[in-house]
């Protein structure tokens, strides 16, 4: 933007002119433009002063970038406790299947660049049938001849486990529909339940509630709980499943030694 006064008074005129760049200036620039004519004999009477009204462009308001879900940390360790061990294992179609424990017996289990599907389908099949499951089975002491058998209707067995943290879906029963992988309906009553598991001699049985995070668009789902006596030595296995089978979201990793027990 360009400003000129003109100041005239007998004998002087003077030219100024202002070079302003406005809003996220880096510079300014002034000029100082002067012809003087001297005549001894006259009073310098200065004109009025021209008073000039600068607006400022406006700023556009910045552009919230969302932040990325937080993934836990070892600050969820009680007392910001150092994590115990982790595992990590790379799975189909470019997973990632992470976990670490804290010394309180804290399992928390990162399922990564999962397929999950902004919608899913539900009720398909009879009432407490197992449609959908993420989940982390926990042979506490490395030995196959104890703890739980899990077997799934794919073929697909899991032996050996003491504990099981998982979030699953089990039909309802009734009309089958649609519904986001966020919408209440999942994460309601009668939604996803998400727990840790015992295994008891005739199957298993809920332990305790356990925590969900979720987040579809970076294809993530975490699951914390407490594991019983799990440690250094303890193996895991990672599970994905769907009654439908769809073989982009149904894997089992094989048993995973910690960074600690290798």
């Amino acid at each position: 933007m360009i400003k000129t006064k003109f100041i005239q008074a007998a004998g002087i005129t003077i030219s100024i002119s202002f070079f302003l760049l406005l809003s996220g200036c880096s510079q300014s620039n002034f000029s100082f433009f002067a012809t003087p004519t001297f005549t001894p004999t006259l009073t310098l009477t200065p004109t009025a002063t021209v008073t000039a009204t600068i607006t400022p462009t406006s700023t556009p308001e910045p552009t919230l970038t969302p932040s990325p879900i937080p993934l836990p940390t070892n600050a969820n360790c009680e007392n910001n406790a150092p994590h115990v061990a982790s595992w990590s294992a790379k799975g189909n179609n470019g997973t990632l299947y992470d976990a670490f424990i804290c010394p309180d017996d804290t399992l928390v289990a990162i399922f990564r660049n999962q397929n999950i599907p902004e919608k899913i389908t539900i009720n398909q099949a009879p009432q407490n049938k197992l449609e959908y499951e993420w989940s982390v089975y926990v042979d506490v002491d490395a030995n196959k001849n104890t703890g739980g058998r899990e077997y799934y209707s794919n073929g697909e067995a899991v032996i050996g486990a003491e504990y099981n943290l998982s979030t699953t879906y089990f039909s309802q029963g009734g009309a089958k529909s649609t519904v986001p992988f966020g919408d209440n309906t999942l994460l309601g009553e009668n939604g996803l339940q998400t727990n840790t598991w015992e295994a008891v001699p005739d199957g298993w049985k809920t332990y305790e509630d356990a925590q969900l995070i979720f987040d579809t668009k970076v294809g993530l789902i975490v699951l914390v709980g407490k594991i019983p006596a799990i440690n250094a030595n303890s193996q895991l296995l990672f599970v994905r499943y769907t009654l439908m089978m769809d073989p982009d979201l149904n894997y089992l990793t094989d048993w995973i030694t910690s960074n600690v027990g290798q």
